[in-house]
């Protein structure tokens, strides 16, 4: 018996020290940690206009689509808007924000649908709840967040650091990688309800002096799970 105890704990141990049953290192951000990535990141939200096109794959339990995109975003117009193409560049939707309207425009419904910012709602089309804000920001690669509020809770995990602010009893938590200066994933859910956005961001690579991630992937998980692939072929900003 003694002899088999020795046995598995050198198994054991030479699991660890392979990686074979390596754990995530949790840990308080240390100080400084937030301020550095004030320092960059904002910086890279400054975008007075961008333009782009790419590839699209969206699914939820009730559809399966994929197809192109192309987006565009000014600033000082305040102004976004996404086309969406499926076979042969057919139209499927078009969305329009402009100031504090928006419209959405499809060949499948009977007469676009308009209405106040305030009422915007996408989750009816592509099965991710998004605000007007949000979406503009979370397309074109960046996550929305107030410099000016502190953190609620602040995580480092392994190489990686957790921001989280709660606001209006909605937890945002945004993943930071200090080491390439760039954000991973932004989750957005709120407090006692089984409903979660993740937003993964990947490829990350220098386009006009900015370095923006080229795929995106929203992952919904609430009354029933959606998600929405984007992958940028070009992308310029100004």
């Amino acid at each position: 018996m003694r002899r088999m105890k020795i046995v598995y704990f050198v198994f054991t141990a030479l699991l660890i020290l392979s990686g074979c049953a390596k754990k995530a290192i949790i840990g308080n951000c240390e100080e400084g940690d937030y301020e550095n990535f004030l320092h960059y990141y904002p910086e890279q939200c400054i975008i007075d206009n961008l333009k782009g096109n790419g590839n699209f794959e969206m699914w939820r339990s009730d559809m399966d689509y994929s197809g192109t995109f192309s987006v565009f975003y000014h600033t000082a117009a305040n102004s976004w808007g996404m086309n969406f193409y499926g076979f042969f560049g057919m139209l499927l939707s078009t969305i329009r924000i402009e100031a504090d309207s928006f419209s959405i425009f499809s060949p499948f419904i009977d007469k676009p649908i308009k209405g106040l910012v305030q009422n915007f709602t996408i989750e009816d089309y592509i099965g991710i709840p998004l605000d007007a804000y949000s979406i503009q920001l979370l397309t074109t690669g960046r996550v929305p967040f107030d410099p000016s509020l502190i953190p609620a809770q602040c995580m480092k995990k392994n190489e990686l650091l957790e921001f989280t602010h709660e606001i209006d009893g909605i937890k945002n938590t945004i993943t930071w990688s200090p080491l390439k200066k760039q954000v991973e994933q932004f989750t957005s859910g709120r407090k006692n309800k089984k409903e979660l956005l993740e937003v993964a961001f990947k490829d990350y690579k220098n386009t006009s002096r900015k370095t923006l991630p080229h795929t995106i992937t929203f992952t919904y998980r609430g009354r029933e799970e959606a998600h929405l692939k984007l992958t940028y072929k070009y992308i310029e900003v100004k």
